[in-house]
């Protein structure tokens, strides 16, 4: 049984592996969320009780032998509409992302002794995915605007001891994270031009880079004071990511050399940033009874202790010629990435109705999001707004087989932004951001989750 086993669970991995897409999401959520947890909306750091409880709370692992796979498809979608004048029509009037993304993740936990629980599994992690593409048609104004796409791999191993009514977990993850990042550094509009102080903005900068493996952790409490009563408790502490690799400058194809040079050229660099992973704290408690579930949980991620973050250039310039053919070169010494975030807290309900007809357990959910994005300045490299969400969901068991499918929709949250503070920040250039005028805000996203596991 341990060989089929064993080759069980290699064919599903590279199942996975080879289904895989590269990740184009505009959210901060992770992805590695199983059916029940799309169903419930979130509400999962009790309810989730199976293999892929690793990322989510790894004192929820079962006591025997259990395997996951799950393949989600999500489709989110951002909108920036301006709703009155606006000073910089260069910038564009609406964004809209959408698309179907894959995320597959794989779990297997065993019990090799009593009150002892081993897992391992791997999921996709964080995935972010934002286009500000270009809009102005006259050749003159080069906009090309930003995209910024960060993908996350993860492998996780996890360990839970369960005595009495109290299980603890702790989870060891090997993260590897690829960021893609490019923006135009000058919108190329000539009352910007005339008041820049360095020709450095001229230009267009792609920075890729990866972090290698980065060891991250995962802290999970589960406590069963009545058997009615379910508490559970998980933790990841912060952590550092830090992402090495090039910084590609190019000039526009029509380039307006700053006066006084007849010729404009870059050299390209190496570049380095400390991205700054929040800690982020997931309570709940579970009301357990023979033909009900209901799940409560609070999360909370300090998703403002990424700051700003700013990639530190190295060997970058721009080089410029005079009518003399004398060079002066201009040092690159730091691109922005422009992320701008808050603190985010979300509140999840969910409501199971198990064993109907002895094989299906009917699964409900809501939540509520705050956003990470600030209400007076929401920044334009990522759109994360308040919005509410429902879930739905099926679960069918048999013969030790299990698989579900789970339905996940947030409502478009909408943030209007007027006054003096109406800036959308300018992906091109902060030094020469203009206000935008009063707009719209919008957000949706659509997520289904398909299941199989088997348990021995």
């Amino acid at each position: 049984m341990i060989r089929a086993t064993i080759a069980s669970a290699g064919v599903w991995l590279i199942l996975c592996l080879v289904v895989s897409s590269p990740a184009e999401a505009q959210d901060l959520e992770p992805r590695g969320a199983g059916s029940g947890e799309t169903a419930l909306a979130g509400a999962a750091v009790v309810a989730n009780t199976g293999a892929n409880s690793l990322w989510v709370n790894p004192a929820n692992l079962p006591p025997g032998w259990n395997m996951v796979a799950t393949f989600g498809l999500h489709s989110d979608q951002r909108s920036v509409f301006r709703d009155s004048p606006t000073i910089n029509e260069t910038l564009p009037e609406a964004r809209d992302l959408a698309g179907v993304v894959l995320a597959p993740a794989v779990a297997i936990a065993v019990a090799p002794a009593r009150g002892l629980r081993v897992g391992l599994g791997y999921h996709t992690g964080l995935q972010i995915q934002s286009d500000y593409g270009a809009k102005a048609e006259d050749p003159v104004v080069r906009y090309t605007g930003s995209a910024l796409t960060l993908r996350q791999h993860v492998v996780t191993l996890g360990v839970g001891l369960r005595w009495r009514w109290v299980s603890l977990g702790l989870a060891l993850q090997l993260s590897h994270m690829r960021l893609s990042y490019q923006r135009t550094l000058w919108a190329g509009l000539a009352s910007d031009r005339d008041r820049l102080q360095s020709p450095q903005l001229d230009l267009t900068a792609a920075f890729r880079g990866n972090d290698g493996i980065t060891l991250l952790g995962l802290i999970g409490i589960r406590l069963r004071p009545l058997r009615w009563l379910h508490l559970g408790l998980s933790f990841w502490p912060p952590v550092t990511v830090g992402l090495d690799g090039t910084l590609l400058l190019a000039t526009a194809a029509q380039t307006t050399t700053p006066r006084g040079y007849v010729e404009m050229s870059a050299a390209d660099g190496s570049a380095h940033l400390d991205l700054h992973l929040p800690l982020e704290l997931r309570a709940g408690a579970s009301l357990v009874l023979r033909w009900l579930r209901v799940h409560l949980e609070l999360r909370h991620a300090r998703w403002s202790s990424v700051g700003e973050p700013a990639a530190a250039v190295e060997s970058a310039a721009v080089l410029l010629k005079d009518v003399a053919q004398h060079t002066s070169s201009w040092p690159v010494t730091e691109l922005p990435v422009g992320l701008m975030l808050d603190d985010r807290t979300s509140l999840h309900l969910g409501l199971e109705l198990p064993d109907l007809a002895g094989l299906l357990t009917v699964q409900l959910g809501y939540a509520y999001h705050m956003g990470a994005t600030t209400g007076d300045a929401p920044g334009s490299t990522l759109l994360d707004l308040d919005r509410h969400v429902l879930g739905l969901g099926l679960t069918a068991r048999r013969g030790g087989w299990e698989a579900g499918v789970g339905v996940q929709h947030s409502f478009r949250g909408i943030l209007w932004a007027g006054g003096d503070r109406s800036t959308l920040l300018n992906p091109l250039a902060p030094e020469v951001t203009e206000a935008v005028g009063r707009g719209r805000y919008l957000s949706s996203s659509t997520r289904v989750v398909l299941e199989l596991g088997k348990m021995w």
